[in-house]
């Protein structure tokens, strides 16, 4: 089933523009838009616009790539969902690595829950 193909990708998505909302500063939050923490200059623009055209644009992203691996008919579609879930859970991993050991353990903990949701979602994707 190629609905199972997404599942990893999107899981690892939604956490890293969780973490990415969650990682920005105060001031941000209190309309400082220059105080955006974001090393991706795309996503920098987005959240420098504010958080609703962020999750707009993370929306879109999200839709626009479950779309492909779900209706995409190519030998290449598993690399480009193994591709995306490694993306998105180490960018997710970024913002927690900073945060010491704990910080550290959420990071490693996250890539060991995409490789087995990419393991789970590669059963009978084809």
């Amino acid at each position: 089933m190629k609905v199972r193909l997404a599942v990893a990708p999107l899981v690892m998505y939604a956490c890293d523009v969780a973490l990415t909302l969650a990682g920005q500063p105060a001031a941000y939050w209190d309309g400082d838009r220059d105080a955006v923490r974001e090393a991706n200059p795309v996503w920098w623009y987005f959240l420098n616009l504010g958080p609703a055209p962020f999750l707009a644009a993370a929306l879109s992203w999200a839709l626009a790539f479950t779309a492909i691996l779900i209706l995409w008919r190519h030998s290449w579609t598993r690399v480009m969902a193994f591709l995306l879930t490694l993306g998105h859970a180490i960018g997710a991993g970024t913002w927690l690595w900073p945060h010491g050991l704990a910080g550290k353990v959420a990071a490693v903990a996250l890539l060991l829950v995409a490789e087995r949701l990419l393991s789970w979602s590669w059963r009978d994707s084809t």
